[in-house]
């Protein structure tokens, strides 16, 4: 079994397109779900980049995708709130920390 998280820039888009941002993201297989590897991945993806000098990381949630919904619950991260900016979809944004602008 493998679990993989990564911090990426979303889409094909350069990453300045959606305002510089870093994102990180899981897939894992459906029968690895609910062991808590996701959190744990993504934990260490987002500790890399804060080590590397990011001042934030985001994550792009599908509205109805539970099991990632409660994976940024799990991580803290804040709820930036939908958008339809990542990925030609509706999505939920969170970070790791509260937007500011």
């Amino acid at each position: 079994m493998s679990a993989r998280a990564s911090a990426h820039c979303p889409s094909a888009r350069s990453c300045t397109d959606v305002g510089g941002e870093v994102e990180v993201g899981w897939h894992l297989h459906p029968d690895h779900g609910g062991n808590g590897y996701a959190t744990e991945a993504a934990r260490a993806a987002i500790a890399r980049g804060v080590a590397a000098g990011l001042e934030e990381v985001v994550a792009v949630v599908s509205p109805d995708n539970a099991a990632s919904l409660a994976v940024c619950r799990r991580l803290r991260l804040h709820p930036r709130g939908s958008s339809d900016a990542y990925y030609g979809r509706p999505v939920e944004v969170f970070a790791t920390r509260p937007h500011e602008r």
